[in-house]
């Protein structure tokens, strides 16, 4: 008889499965924003629960198993339960990246004028090249043109900082953002006192929802990026129950019925 025991925590970020095989245990934390998403949410939802009733079934049922009992009750249960819903989890993610893409990339695109050869903007990137950092960053953020530029070229050709060539390419992004708010209906000034046909962009109200939007799409391409890791621990999982390896278990839970 193997000791197997099972673990399962809510929390407000999401559900902590902690199977024990003897003195073996692995940990899976499911985030609930990624069992929550319009695409993941459900293939992840049902890894989540086959999760929680396979470690429940074993729980109950090793006690009078023996060892080989138990890995081959594991096995069949991974097999028939958790299996499925891990194939469609990895199918969903990047559905939801392409999903994610669709809705923010126009946005992510640089535009140029016609207006605007080359030339110019290679000029500018050179010209960045020579300013100090805080210069660069007070003269990017006053002209988007020549921020425009600098994310052209690349992380590596502006010779800055990830984390600050991130910002200038935010920026922009957010520029467009909100430029598409403030000429929807919704985003116009009312009538007032002071202008009594109103009507026009209300470009404060435009940038605030623009931010939350730019926000929000980085908070989910984050969230997307922690998939690669969940699902890998959900291989752990399957691994310790059925005492495999991690390879082992990915081909068991890979496998078409």
């Amino acid at each position: 008889m193997t000791k197997f025991s099972s673990a399962v925590t809510s929390t407000e970020h999401g559900v902590v499965h902690q199977p024990r095989m003897g003195d073996r245990t692995v940990t899976v934390v499911m985030p609930k924003a990624l069992a929550e998403h319009h695409i993941t949410g459900a293939p992840f939802s049902d890894t989540n629960d086959s999760m929680a009733s396979i470690g429940e079934a074993l729980s109950t049922r090793a006690p009078d198993l023996t060892h080989s009992g138990l890995l081959k009750a594991s096995t069949a249960l991974v097999t028939e339960k958790l299996a499925p819903a891990f194939r469609s989890a990895v199918a969903s993610v990047p559905a939801a990246r392409a999903d994610l893409d669709k809705r923010s990339g126009s946005f992510d695109n640089l535009q140029f004028s016609d207006e605007t050869p080359i030339s110019v903007r290679v000029e500018q990137r050179q010209f960045a090249h020579t300013l100090s950092l805080p210069d660069l960053i007070a003269a990017a953020t006053a002209d988007p043109m020549l921020a425009a530029s600098i994310v052209e070229g690349g992380p590596a050709m502006s010779r800055l900082p990830a984390d600050i060539f991130e910002r200038l390419r935010a920026g922009l992004m957010q520029d467009r953002v909100t430029a598409m708010f403030a000429h929807q209906g919704n985003y116009l000034t009312a009538p007032s006192a002071t202008d009594p046909i109103g009507g026009k962009p209300d470009h404060a109200r435009a940038r605030a929802v623009a931010e939350r939007t730019v926000a929000a799409w980085a908070a989910e391409r984050e969230l997307l990026d922690t998939a690669p890791a969940i699902l890998s621990a959900v291989v752990n999982f399957a691994a310790l129950i059925t005492d495999t390896s991690p390879n082992e278990a990915y081909a068991m839970l890979s496998a078409a019925a």
